[in-house]
């Protein structure tokens, strides 16, 4: 058995060390990144208080979903008083 055949620790590391970092894409894609973000923001910021005013819409139709109804009693008494006088009513 040859003992460079299982164990070549410079071979391996050859290859990464060969590379070198290449600025000029490591720029390019920081810059692309940097543009996503800078339209991002405001888009947040304008969705922001769309969404706090959708929980609070939630909120409301979940309170009025528990009130209960409410008679209409006005309408009734209104009826009422114009079919017992025969004399007009005017509301003002």
């Amino acid at each position: 058995m040859f003992p460079n055949q299982f164990y070549m620790p410079a071979k391996t590391m050859l290859p990464t060390a060969k590379k070198s970092i290449n600025w000029s894409s490591l720029l390019n894609n920081t810059q692309k990144t940097l543009n996503i973000v800078n339209q991002a923001i405001p888009i947040v910021y304008q969705v922001k208080p769309i969404i706090n005013n959708a929980r609070t819409m939630f909120k409301v139709a979940g309170e009025l979903s528990k009130a209960k109804p409410i008679k209409n009693t006005v309408k009734e008494n209104v009826n009422n008083t114009i079919q017992d006088n025969n004399n007009p009513s005017f509301f003002i």
